[in-house]
């Protein structure tokens, strides 16, 4: 590329200028489309802020219109829908892959937002607040008219959506607006210009009918801006170059932007072939699937890729190839559902094995239980009958008291009733007998310190009686507790087990 004299970039730029960003490229400063394209927006910013310094003003001004940032609005509620599963991701777009890749929810994807607005505002860049674009004043300068609009249409040959070239002629035309119309010879008269790496705001801005009014075009690319400002501030060829200059650079962006259209044409074309049928939805599937995992940003381009990238740049070969993958992998489903179904094969008779492991396990866990079962049992027939012995001897002895008192209270009425009747002093003698238990209840309870029912010491007696014969079989007893207690635990463990 030679590089030639040109007396338009002669001393420092001078003149106003005002450039309107458009979306992709307010999503290049923000790094959604890589590093390659954030360091080429920088260069150019990094110039325009040295030529405002020179020149002790800001004469250079960076703006973006209000239609873009509805553009970017509705971008962003769109990764909402993708990360809801509302919507679905196309290919080609590296600024929604990077959104999504970075968020964890839907609140991130609204926070890369604000960053992205915040960002702009750091960098001194403000949404655009002129609202006459469209008045009356402005008329005049429309360049929307139903005849331009008709032959973009008509020119078309569908590389575009509709609905794209009326979004993006609407762009075009503001800064037509804003010129005036006048048709301007020299970049240094321009005043105004849209900045952009769309394709089809390129070919809106070259359109004759267009060229015709504005004469230079009406919106431009980042690097031709950054050259002319290189130019502009005489920079010499030992100062760093901008990567505008870099052919390496150029190279990693061509060869990324021919295969981003390769896949995307085949992307096209595998959408109508399932919808003509030619393909089933797990073929189709399959494909966009494939496509993709090739996609390419131009820092991913090195020395030992690009050869493989460029046999694909042609459509045809891509699609070959995606077939024969597609191939590749209907052979190794294959082989995958022989192996699963020898895996599956395995896994049953895994499970019958360890079915009748656990079987025997079980068995020999029953006849463990049962063994030592008996072996309790076998304890317990001594333990039982010294058990029942002591139980008996308790019971005897408890009724021999029983029946001594009876005796005693039974004897004591007649010799109550005859010293009542046969001596003189039989008034004094009954009213002694008869206070007589309470006098031994009340000695008994000042000698405890507390207060004693009869009741209490008849449950105190049969207690110490208990306690006595017990104390005598105290070992086997507990023996025997322990013994019944584990025996418990056995039989309804082998309850378990059985059922």
């Amino acid at each position: 590329m030679g590089i030639s004299y040109c007396n338009d970039f002669s001393s420092t730029w001078k003149t106003p200028l005002t450039i309107f960003l458009n979306q992709e490229v307010i999503f290049d400063l923000h790094g959604l489309n890589g590093i390659i394209f954030k360091e080429r927006f920088l260069d150019l910013y990094n110039y325009i802020n040295e030529i405002n310094q020179k020149n002790k003003n800001r004469i250079i001004e960076i703006k973006y219109f209000q239609d873009t940032k509805n553009q970017i609005d509705i971008f962003y509620n769109k990764a909402k829908r993708i990360f809801k599963g509302i919507d679905s991701l196309e290919l080609g777009s590296d600024a929604m892959e990077s959104i999504l890749n970075s968020s964890k929810d839907v609140e991130d994807i609204e926070e890369n937002k604000i960053d992205l607005f915040t960002s702009l505002k750091t960098y001194g860049i403000h949404e655009d607040e002129n609202e006459q674009y469209y008045s009356d004043l402005s008329n005049k300068y429309n360049l929307s008219s139903d005849e331009i609009l008709s032959d973009l249409l008509l020119n078309n040959q569908g590389n575009f959506p509709e609905d794209k070239i009326k979004r993006e002629l609407k762009l075009v035309n503001q800064i037509n607006i804003l010129r005036k119309s006048r048709k301007i010879q020299r970049l240094a008269d321009i005043e105004y210009t849209l900045v952009t790496r769309d394709s089809c705001v390129f070919w809106i801005a070259n359109n004759e009918n267009i060229q015709r009014v504005s004469g230079l075009p009406l919106a431009c690319e980042p690097g031709f801006l950054t050259n002319k400002f290189w130019f502009s501030l005489q920079k010499g060829f030992g100062d760093k170059y901008p990567q505008s200059f870099s052919i390496i650079t150029k190279a990693k962006i061509l060869l990324s932007s021919h295969f981003s259209r390769s896949i995307n044409e085949c992307y096209e074309k595998t959408i109508q072939d399932y919808k003509n049928g030619k393909l089933s939805k797990d073929q189709a599937i399959e494909r966009l699937t494939s496509f993709r995992k090739y996609e390419k940003k131009p820092e991913d381009i090195n020395e030992e890729n690009s050869l493989e990238i460029l046999p694909f740049l042609s459509k045809e070969i891509f699609e070959k190839a995606i077939i024969e993958n597609e191939e590749r992998l209907m052979r190794l489903e294959i082989t995958g559902k022989e192996l699963k179904k020898k895996i599956e094969e395995n896994k049953t008779l895994e499970e019958k094995n360890l079915q009748l492991s656990m079987e025997l396990d079980k068995n020999k866990r029953l006849n463990e239980l049962k063994e030592e079962l008996v072996n309790i049992k076998d304890q317990l027939v001594p333990l039982d009958i010294i058990y029942n012995k002591t139980e008996k001897t308790i019971s005897n002895k408890i009724l021999i008291e029983k029946v001594l008192v009876s005796i005693i209270i039974i004897a004591s009425i007649p010799i109550i009733l005859f010293i009542n009747y046969a001596t003189d002093y039989s008034p004094l003698i009954s009213i002694t007998i008869g206070l007589l238990p309470s006098i031994i209840i009340s000695i008994i309870a000042v000698s405890k310190e507390k207060t004693i029912k009869p009741v209490d010491l008849v449950k105190s007696r049969k207690q110490r009686i208990i306690n006595n014969i017990r104390k005598k079989y105290q070992n086997e007893n507990d023996l025997r507790q322990k013994l019944k207690h584990r025996e418990d635990k056995i039989i309804n463990e082998v309850e378990g087990l059985l059922n």
